[in-house]
């Protein structure tokens, strides 16, 4: 494990790899998400429990080829998730093959991901229309368990997971407070995890509250110190999530022409994630103290 600058880390992914990005709604990893929309990496297979507004970007700049999710929209307005749609309906800026889940489902498959297991018992999918719905992953397999039938899943081991936590040390000791959802299983799935945090700890920090920590730090390939890099998603005990800017964002990227004028502007327009945070400033949305 080291400690490494973003695009660095980022050079971990290759195209074509399957790659976890952490964070149901809240500590999503943002900072990094734009640094591989600025490499250009292309034909990932992107694991997202809530693809949201993350994942819009991704698919919208061409990275994606295959994701698996639960749901992908954008939760301020309600609004859609215009560059996901186009993509889905319409191949458009390429097309993409989508796995859809039970948000249960998915987490079970991450979590036999992160305990190496063999394949994991599947929540009931009777009648949710799952069975008749399957694209790429062929996701269920029935089993005879005690004289009656049970359906499993494989499970997710993606070849990169990023996830972002409000501290973590030089040796990659992660700690996320509140809610985590499924980002430890993400974590530990992988066989290369980057790691950003909006700031960088003295170990002895770390060790006063061991039970904060989601990731130790031996699984940690890459740590990266990324201040604001969940933004526009909050990050419990650093700054909330920014409504106006999310808001905005499904406002403005509705057509294909909107969506390439918003990452000219708030993507390439930008070096690095300081420059970003400035621009965010500049343009009256939520303050962010890291």
């Amino acid at each position: 494990m080291v400690v490494s600058t973003m695009t660095k880390a980022i050079e971990a992914v290759d195209g074509g790899d399957v790659v976890y990005v952490g964070g149901f709604g809240f500590a999503q990893p943002f900072s990094a998400v734009h640094e591989l929309i600025r490499q250009g990496v292309s034909n990932l297979h992107v694991i997202r429990s809530s693809g949201g507004v993350l994942l819009d970007q991704l698919v919208g700049a061409g990275c994606v080829s295959e994701t698996t999710i639960a749901h992908c929209w954008n939760a301020v307005g309600p609004t859609p998730t215009s560059a996901f749609r186009r993509a889905a309906e319409d191949g458009v800026p390429r097309p993409i093959t989508v796995e859809e889940h039970g948000l249960g489902n998915l987490v079970l498959r991450l979590f036999a991901g992160a305990r190496r297991l063999p394949f994991v018992p599947a929540g009931p999918v009777e009648s949710t229309g799952q069975f008749e719905n399957q694209s790429f992953s062929g996701k269920f397999s029935e089993v005879t368990f005690d004289g009656d039938s049970h359906y499993v899943m494989e499970p997710l081991n993606p070849d990169v997971s990023i996830v972002h936590v409000p501290r973590a040390d030089e040796r990659g000791n992660a700690q996320l407070t509140g809610a985590r959802a499924e980002i430890k299983h993400g974590a530990m799935a992988a066989d290369t995890l980057l790691v950003t945090t909006e700031e960088i700890v003295p170990s002895d920090q770390i060790q006063d509250t061991p039970d904060e920590t989601v990731v130790p730090g031996f699984m940690v390939d890459h740590v990266v110190e990324s201040p604001g890099g969940a933004h526009p998603s909050g990050v419990l005990g650093c700054y909330g999530r920014d409504i106006d800017y999310l808001e905005h964002y499904g406002e403005v990227t509705g057509s294909l022409d909107e969506f390439e004028a918003y990452l000219d502007e708030w993507v390439y327009g930008v070096s690095d994630r300081a420059e970003y945070l400035e621009a965010v400033r500049a343009s009256g949305f939520a303050e962010v103290s890291p």
